[in-house]
């Protein structure tokens, strides 16, 4: 095979896009022409508006056989890197007894960053006309599988299966298979199944919409025609619904529903991993939950699985032993543990090491681990007082603790009540002295982990950094970070630190200077936002990131943040030299004196939706608009 060949059965071309150049040079507005695929076909396939005029109508077909898999043989494969078929052209489009899969598209602008697998485009007029499979395509933004915007149309009949598509972030993929633009809907011409001598098939098609049903509207139609051709049967045979249900509409077409009806399954994957999300908790909590989570390695990803007993889902079931005994979970009327979907909660049991052996089903196969836990007392881990934790920074046999806090408090004074867990306003020097400048210092090779069975709130009038990093601090869920700070940083990032926001929330930031954000990411610090909140920082904004600094953010969300300096956004300023990777999360209600301001890039920033994927910007730009 190769372009250079004349493009018949003897010779073929060797790229897809040879044959429609091929067609865009000789063609004219009354041929109908076909493009064969014979095997796999690598690369970025496209029929752009270039064509128009050029064709009464292309049908795209694939050679061979059904294969053992009941998938065409023919495929269309972008290789993990780009679409795998756009379609820009008006010029009707039929596809036939193809397989499309590999798409990626997770780069570039919004635009570029839909429709991974198919994208329908620029009037676009698609028909897929039986033994047509889109499958394993990834997008960042919507449409995995195909996204079909507000200028196209797509026709269905025979079998023909969008199914095993993704989008989101690709640490978590989510189900998002057959996108449609808001207010359109697919034209079915035939009925939605196949009979012939390579058996029956039938069609399996994931449904996501910009529209969403609603209470006063409960059912969205997203067919027209169905009911015509396919009497009698249910459109819950054919379609499922990525995020709503999907049910029969009155009309007799198909919906997604708020309430009942399919919801697409997970894919089952070959192997998986169990892991569990803590392993050490103080006894004096009235309930010790331990969560178990479950991931299969995709490309080199860990994609989450759900916990549950449908497909696709992993059922657990657990049991605990202490010093080789089982333990019950009830006896003689005490209640020692109970047990859910994916946890495990110790109740009222004497402190040491615990074994929570847990079994997984998933996919016919049984998987199992054994998990040591510890129950300590509250006062080992949490500090009889500030410098008890200063202690545990300067050990140099101690470079993580783990702090479970039980109630608000504020980190004030040097006089370090029980509950405290660092000392305001102060730090331990290398001698050993308790200094004032910081409310808490974490050095390099130290970690400190802050969270929370219930929401707390931990505050400190520090005219300074409320944490100094230069080693790692996590902050989960259910902790507030409050800072009445008037001239420095809620946190600053030193060189080597690294602060990860797993669930909590910083607010209340109110640094003084264009270089005292909420969280200042300086030279070789790197700032991880996962989950969580920052919201209500005012005057410098939510986030600065500094020449040489980091800022990776995959989820949560920077809402609310003011800044009253035009140079500094509300949301997130990046630095000439800063670097800013947005895989997921949301931005959006910021402030730069008064005006929207989500993102300000300073010439020699970076930014973009992965590490291979980022752009340095020549001059200052700023982001106004929710992204």
């Amino acid at each position: 095979k190769s372009d250079s060949n004349d493009g018949t059965a003897y010779s073929p071309f060797e790229t897809f896009n040879k044959a429609a150049k091929v067609i865009k040079a000789v063609g004219d507005a009354d041929t109908d022409f076909t493009i064969y695929v014979c095997g796999t076909v690598e690369g970025n396939a496209s029929l752009p508006n270039g064509l128009n005029g050029k064709a009464r109508s292309i049908t795209v077909k694939g050679l061979g056989a059904i294969g053992e898999d009941s998938k065409p043989t023919a495929a269309l494969d972008a290789k993990q890197s780009g679409r795998a078929l756009e379609i820009k052209t008006s010029v009707p489009i039929t596809l036939q007894n193809l397989r499309v899969t590999g798409g990626k598209v997770n780069s570039g602008s919004a635009g570029q960053m839909r429709g991974a697998g198919i994208y329908l485009g620029d009037s676009a007029d698609l028909t897929l006309a039986g033994d047509v499979v889109v499958e394993q395509n990834f997008a960042a933004l919507d449409g995995g599988g195909i996204y079909v915007d507000g200028t196209s149309s797509l026709k269905i009949k025979g079998a023909v299966t969008v199914w095993g598509n993704t989008h989101g972030n690709e640490s978590a993929k989510l189900a998002n298979n057959l996108y449609l633009f808001s207010g359109k809907k697919i034209e079915v011409l035939g009925a939605l199944k196949t009979t012939d001598a390579a058996g029956q098939r039938k069609s399996k098609i994931g449904i996501s919409h910009e529209d969403k049903p609603t209470v006063s509207a409960p059912t969205l139609e997203f067919t027209h025609g169905y009911t015509a051709k396919n009497a009698g049967v249910s459109p819950l045979e054919y379609f499922w619904g990525d995020k709503y249900g999907v049910a029969s509409a009155a009309s007799g077409e198909a919906a997604l529903s708020l309430t009942g009806g399919n919801i697409t399954i997970d894919p089952v994957y070959k192997d998986i991993t169990i892991t569990i999300d803590k392993n050490i908790l103080p006894k004096d909590l009235s309930q010790k939950k331990f969560t178990f989570s479950a991931s299969a390695n995709v490309d080199g990803t860990q994609v989450a699985i759900p916990a549950g007993s449908g497909e696709g889902q992993v059922q657990y079931t657990f049991s605990v032993t202490y010093r080789g005994e089982t333990v019950p979970q009830s006896y003689g009327g005490k209640n020692y543990y109970t047990t859910g979907t994916d946890s495990v909660t110790l109740l009222d049991v004497p402190a040491g090491s615990y074994m929570i052996c847990a079994t997984a089903l998933y996919g016919g196969k049984t998987y199992s681990g054994e998990f040591e836990v510890e129950m300590i007392d509250a006062l080992l881990l949490q500090g009889a007082s500030g410098s008890e934790l200063g202690d545990y920074m300067l050990d140099p046999s101690t470079t993580e603790v783990e702090v479970y806090i039980e109630k608000d408090y504020m980190a004030a004074t040097p006089s370090f009540p029980d509950e405290e867990i660092a000392a305001s306003g102060y730090y331990r020097n290398e001698s050993g002295v308790w200094e004032k400048e910081y409310s808490c210092v974490i050095p390099a090779g130290k970690t400190l982990k802050l969270n929370a069975a219930a929401p707390v709130t931990i505050s400190c009038d520090s005219a300074y950094n409320f944490f100094d990093v230069s080693g790692t601090l996590v902050i989960g869920e259910n902790v507030t970070i409050f800072s009445s700070s008037i001239n420095w940083n809620v946190i600053q990032i030193e060189d080597g630190g690294k602060v990860i926001l797993d669930g909590g929330t910083i607010t209340n930031g109110a640094g003084y200077g264009t270089a005292n954000s909420a969280v200042t990411v300086s030279y070789g610090g790197t700032f991880v936002m996962n989950s969580g909140l920052m919201t209500g920082n005012n005057n410098t904004g939510a986030v600065a990131i500094e020449s040489g600094g980091k800022f990776e953010m995959s989820g949560g969300e920077i809402s609310g943040n003011t800044s009253r300096f035009y140079d500094t956004a509300g949301g997130v300023t990046i630095k000439s030299g800063g670097t800013f990777i947005k895989s997921g999360g949301t931005i959006k209600n910021n402030t730069s004196s008064g005006s929207p301001s989500q993102m300000i890039i300073n010439a020699g920033g970076k930014y973009g939706p992965s590490e291979s994927a980022l752009t340095t910007y020549g001059s200052a730009t700023e982001f106004a608009d929710e992204f």
